[in-house]
């Protein structure tokens, strides 16, 4: 019997460089997809070991990832990109669609938004995003769902929970009673939130099910999951989330716990379950507004960790692991602590925006996982991350992470660009990174044909070696550069939407209905013809042109 290799897949939040991670989820599909079809053709050089899709997390762009990659797990008609461009309306391949053709900033500035009474939520117009969604995750006929995807499959979106989860410290009032949530004591509020699906047929106290055939209602909570997870602060329009609290009755969370080894008394991680202090019986209807879940939590290694390991202990080593977590971070974040320099706030402004910057990498930081690195390097744990040929070493090498990753809604061809050294990339990582060693119980089973075919000249051996059109080169296209009408057109679309949104931000601002706010609404919108916009336009060109993304 074939040995069962366990994959768990972890996408980071990347805001417009979303396009890039969809680019290496198009290879990866494919590249499993031709591997299963040389096994049914009983190819003789297909090595035997079945890999299990067992989970996917995702924050923000890379939730929104993972909820269009179900529907294609789930069997929606699906094509991969080869190394021309198919243009601009492609029907069988959602990824490419949703994050190469219809996410871009020029309806990003419409004002489908402003036109009802509606309060102001975002200083983007998001309709576009209905839109998309709408195309990408409504369910449709299916085919048979992918193979190689675990029956079981999980599927996790963070969330930026703005109402919180309450928990509480309790206190003794003597040396009686047992600690429970309703005690006196200290209270907290959890913001670090996740939509949990599952695939499994069973119901289960702390999951939302999906069907197989895509016609679950569930399948609409996870349209609103998507959107909700990439809803960029201010920026992108907060979602509504329904909930019933029995979802966190059962949620557990990693702690220390008693434990013991041959040498004595030890300090193990366990993951106990946390009643919310919900001061009487859980909320049948626990409804909160979510941002963007990459807030709190931009890459939920944990949350995939523990569901692909079931509670089993992590095999560190190369020749005993069968189980992977995948991580796909267009932003690593790998920046040399010792050659930073460093700019101490010298305003009140700069205060605001370094305190701002302070609460997200606290928010984000991950002791725990920390800890779990720290003890070894763990053959278990891949990164995907992007590299390109002739970059310079403070250049980017996608052309979507300027301008704090939005930059790839600017142009489509810097969309483009990122999709398809996704696909270099992960075509490199499967080729030439994701391999163990011939004694791995994934390869040992192998024929010597087989290691003939695949093997690197280390005798290292892929875990997912490449068959059929997945062996073909990726071509990355040529460096993308914008024209300087196209930054024209957008600097009128950035005037016309301000116009337009500054007496809704003046209500907020100045509520009622005074002489005052009408006379700040008339000096802002002359202040802002003249100087605003060409401002903010004068920095995005000078970042293009400093990486070379701009026509002279």
């Amino acid at each position: 019997m074939a040995t069962k290799c366990d994959i768990g897949l972890v996408m980071a939040g990347a805001v417009s460089a979303g396009a890039y991670t969809a680019g290496v989820l198009d290879f990866f599909v494919q590249a499993l997809d031709e591997w299963q079809l040389a096994r049914d053709q009983q190819d003789p050089s297909a090595p035997p070991q079945q890999i299990n899709l067992k989970v996917i997390t995702g924050a923000s762009a890379g939730g929104m990832s993972a909820a269009i990659l179900a529907g294609v797990l789930a069997g929606r008609p699906y094509q991969p990109i080869g190394n021309v461009d198919p243009g601009t309306q492609v029907s069988d391949n959602v990824l490419f669609q949703s994050w190469v053709n219809d996410i871009d900033i020029e309806p990003l500035l419409g004002l489908s938004d402003l036109q009802t009474p509606q309060p102001l939520m975002s200083l983007l117009d998001s309709s576009v995003l209905d839109q998309i969604a709408d195309k990408a995750l409504t369910p449709e006929q299916t085919t048979a769902r992918k193979p190689w995807v675990d029956d079981n499959l999980e599927l996790l979106l963070t969330l930026g929970n703005l109402r919180g989860i309450p928990y509480n410290i309790p206190f003794a009032e003597d040396n009686s009673g047992e600690p429970t949530q309703d005690r006196p004591g200290h209270g907290m509020r959890q913001h670090r939130d996740y939509l949990h699906f599952s695939f499994a047929a069973a119901s289960s106290a702390v999951t939302h099910t999906l069907d197989w055939q895509g016609q679950h209602a569930n399948w609409g909570l996870l349209r609103q999951g998507a959107l909700a997870t990439g809803a960029f602060p201010l920026g992108l329009k907060p979602r509504d989330i329904p909930q019933s609290g029995e979802f966190y009755d059962h949620r557990s969370y990693q702690t220390e716990g008693p434990g013991k080894l041959d040498n004595g008394d030890c300090l193990c991680v366990i993951e106990p379950e946390i009643q919310p202090a919900w001061g009487g019986t859980s909320p049948a209807d626990y409804q909160f507004v979510s941002v963007d879940g990459g807030v709190f939590d931009n890459e939920p290694y944990e949350l995939a960790r523990a569901r692909l390991n079931a509670n089993k202990p992590e095999v560190l080593s190369a020749d005993q692991t069968t189980r992977f977590m995948l991580a796909i971070d267009p932003f690593p974040d790998t920046k040399n602590f010792a050659s930073e320099e460093y700019k101490k706030p010298d305003s009140l402004l700069a205060v605001l925006l370094n305190l701002i910057n302070a609460m997200k990498n606290q928010g984000r930081f991950k002791p725990a996982e920390l800890a779990t690195a720290a003890r070894h390097i763990s053959a278990s744990r891949r990164i995907i991350a992007p590299s390109r040929d002739g970059t310079k070493p403070d250049q980017s090498p996608i052309a979507s992470g300027l301008l704090g990753g939005f930059s790839g809604f600017l142009e489509r061809s810097f969309r483009f660009h990122d999709f398809m050294l996704g696909r270099a990339n992960a075509q490199q990582f499967l080729r030439d990174h994701f391999t163990l060693p011939p004694e791995n119980q994934l390869i040992s089973q192998w024929t010597d044909a087989q290691r003939l075919a695949h093997s690197n000249n280390a005798g290292q051996c892929p875990v997912i070696p490449l068959f059929g059109s997945a062996m073909d080169e990726v071509i990355v296209p040529a460096w993308p550069k914008m024209q300087q009408q196209r930054i024209d057109k957008l600097q009128k679309l950035v005037k016309k939407r301000i116009n337009k949104m500054l007496p809704e931000l003046f209500k907020i601002v100045v509520p009622g209905n005074s002489g005052f706010r009408k006379l700040a609404v008339w000096v802002s919108r002359l202040t802002q013809t003249g100087d605003w916009t060409k401002r903010g336009f004068k920095i995005v060109i000078q970042q293009l042109q400093d990486n070379d993304l701009i026509s002279k």
